[in-house]
């Protein structure tokens, strides 16, 4: 025998008969997932020695992970005006004195570090999704620039560059005299 294939409208009723019991409750279900993040944050962060768990990784390693390729890639808006391109990016909590901005070769680089303003214990963590360490990105601009006219300012967590675009000779159009055969 072959089972009668169902309407939609069959389908969209049987649903109705869920057993809500077996449901997770909404506020059980964010408190697991709250311990599983906390728990994989702290297995992947925490280094084992010996069977125990080592202090909170030094200075010194923290700023030889910020010198290496694992930085964050730092998210830029990028327009231009008549006179000027101009980058944006949000660096909320970053000290102006830990941001470095270089131009070479047509390409501007911006690095820096969000240092963590204090340190929480790893199990305390319910979410743990902010970035904290080195981050760096490099714009290639499209046009001839003044390297020695760019400028930078940050206003409420916002890094503003300015960087003014060289003139580009208009074009005309060259006429053609003709010469005379003597």
């Amino acid at each position: 025998m072959s089972e009668e294939k169902q309407t939609f409208v069959q389908r969209l009723q049987s649903l109705s008969e869920v057993d809500f019991d077996d449901v997770e409750d909404a506020e059980d279900f964010f408190s697991r997932q709250a311990a599983e993040t906390a728990q994989a944050n702290l297995s992947a962060q925490t280094v084992k020695t010996s069977g125990q768990a080592s202090e909170p990784q030094d200075e010194g390693l923290e700023r030889w992970l910020s010198e290496t390729s694992f930085d964050g890639q730092l998210a830029v808006d990028v327009f231009q005006t008549s006179q000027h391109i101009v980058i944006q990016s949000t660096i909320a909590g970053v000290h102006p004195e830990d941001v470095d901005i270089s131009f070479h070769n047509d390409t501007l680089t911006i690095k820096g570090l969000r240092r963590k303003p204090v340190t929480i214990p790893e199990e305390d963590y319910l979410y743990s999704e902010c970035y904290w360490g080195g981050f760096s990105r490099s714009i290639i601009l499209p046009v001839d620039v003044h390297e020695d006219k760019i400028a930078a300012q940050m206003e409420n967590g916002v890094l503003t560059i300015t960087i003014p675009k060289k003139e580009t000779a208009d074009s005309r159009k060259i006429r053609v005299k003709e010469i005379p055969l003597t």
